[in-house]
Formats: structure tokens, sequence, C-alpha cells
């Protein structure tokens, strides 16, 4: 009669013979340690908790885990607490002072201070900004001499777009066709289209100075290709410039002065003692 040694050892010869046919290497220790605790098993190790020795379903387990469940659901709470309160302050801050997002926007630091409320007169102008920043629509117009207020108003649309959680930008016209060229000529890895894209696509944008660029060919063709797609877009856009709308068709052309008739035109040519009231 074969002994368990015997049976132990037939059995894993078979296992090292089957592996081989398979391409599975094996040691002899792991098929013996296998064999010996598959005869040792005991299934009533099935039925009872290992940790506790005691029968399964175990209520020190169950309690332990409900415990560290309600640990971690109070965790939960008091992170999303934070969370909250994180957004919360930051919302405030932000509406009280945007000016990091507004550098950030493209704002020079000497106009991070204007606003609705720092320009001097003129509710009824001022009430026209608050509802375009309130509910963008295709855009604003600001034409007027220089010093009567139109960067100021620009920059204090922004601001308003800014502290309610809004994203946009703010440049001159001779600057956003230099960065254009500049980034072409470059070899940035953009094509021109793509370059005027990134401009047609800002959510809110304010064009400054509007007319101050070098008079091309190519700049009038790049504005009005920036200008017509945030038109067709209904991409929120203010527009600042001293020129009238005449004198924008004179200059620009009518394509140009076309896009900027379909915005809200507000004259401030009878503002033009505006920095000199704002100092006093």
């Amino acid at each position: 009669m074969a002994t368990e040694d015997q049976e132990v050892q037939e059995a894993q010869e078979r296992l090292i013979a089957k592996r081989r046919e398979e391409g599975v290497s094996e040691t002899v220790s792991p098929i013996r340690l296998t064999l010996r605790q598959s005869r040792n098993f005991d299934p009533s190790e099935l039925t009872r908790c290992r940790k506790h020795n005691t029968q399964r379903p175990c209520q020190t387990c169950m309690d332990a885990e409900r415990k560290q469940a309600e640990r971690d659901e109070k965790l939960f709470a008091e992170n999303e607490k934070r969370i909250t309160e994180y957004h919360e302050s930051e919302r405030r801050r932000l509406y009280d002072h945007p000016e990091r997002e507004l550098e950030a926007s493209g704002v020079p630091k000497r106009y991070l201070g204007y606003s609705l409320d720092t320009f001097v007169g003129y509710e009824a102008m001022k009430k026209t900004c608050r509802d375009l920043a309130a509910a963008p629509g295709l855009g604003l117009l600001l034409y007027g001499r220089t010093g009567c207020g139109k960067t100021h108003l620009g920059v204090a649309v922004l601001r308003e777009i800014v502290r309610t959680g809004g994203k946009g930008a703010w440049v001159t016209a001779p600057e956003m066709l230099l960065s254009i060229r500049r980034a072409f000529r470059d070899e940035s890895g953009k094509s021109e289209d793509e370059l005027i894209a990134e401009w047609a696509t800002k959510p809110f944008l304010v064009l400054d100075d509007l007319g101050a660029e070098k008079d091309s060919e190519h700049a009038l063709a790049t504005l009005y290709l920036i200008i017509d797609r945030r038109n067709r877009e209904e991409m929120p856009t203010v527009v600042t410039t001293n020129y009238t709308p005449e004198e924008i068709e004179e200059k620009l052309g009518g394509r140009i002065a076309s896009r900027l008739s379909d915005m809200k035109n507000i004259s401030l040519m009878r503002l033009d003692d505006y920095r000199k009231r704002r100092a006093s």
C-alpha cells in the first residue's frame, strides 16, 4: 500500500510533467506545500472569522466596518465643507478684488483700478455698460476724442465680467496685430488663421484704440476677420476708438464699419474734459 509520501511524490511528478508540457516551470516546494494544504483544509474555516474566531457574520467586524464608514463619511463631509468655504472665499475675493485676474487678462497696471463705480457721472451710460456685462450681446462701440473715458469704460465692463467669474481679454488694436505678426514670423508653429482665431474666440474681448494701428491692407484685413468672426459667433466685444462711425467707414473701410454698426454705439464726444473732471 502506497504511503502518503509516495502519493505526494507521484502527484508531484504528474504535476511537474503536466507543467513541462505546458511550458511552465515549477519547483518542488510550492507543489508539495499546495498538496499538503489541500489535504489539511478545514471547510469550517469558511464559516468562521479568522480574526476573531467567531461565527460569520462576525458582529465585531461589522461594528468596526460601520464605525469606519461613519468616520469616512464625516471626513468627506468636512472636506466638502472646506472646499465650499474656499470657493465662497475666492468668489468674494474675486468680486471685491479682481485686479489679479484683470492683469492676467492683459489690463495694464495703470488701469487696474478702473471701474464703473469710479467713472464720474453719466449714470445712463454706466447702466448700459452694466447691462452688457450682465447679459453680453454682440458688443459695444465707444467712440470719442482722446481723454473722454473710453478706455476706463472698456476696462470697467471687463471688470464686471471678471468679478462674476467670467473670462476675457484686453488689448489695444496695434498690440493685437503686432502679436499676430510676431508669432507668425517667429515660426510659432501656428498658421496665421490660427493666430487670428485665438483673438476671434476670446469669451469676451475689449479691443482698445481701434484706428491707432498702422494703416495697411493686411492690418485692415486682419481686423475685419477678427471682428467679423466675433460678430458671426456672437462673441461679446467692446471696441473703443477716436473715430466717429462716419470716420471709421472712411478710414477703415465699409466692411469693418458695417460690422461695428451691429454693436450698440455710444458717443463720448461730449466728455472731452473727463480726465480733468476725474482728477478734480
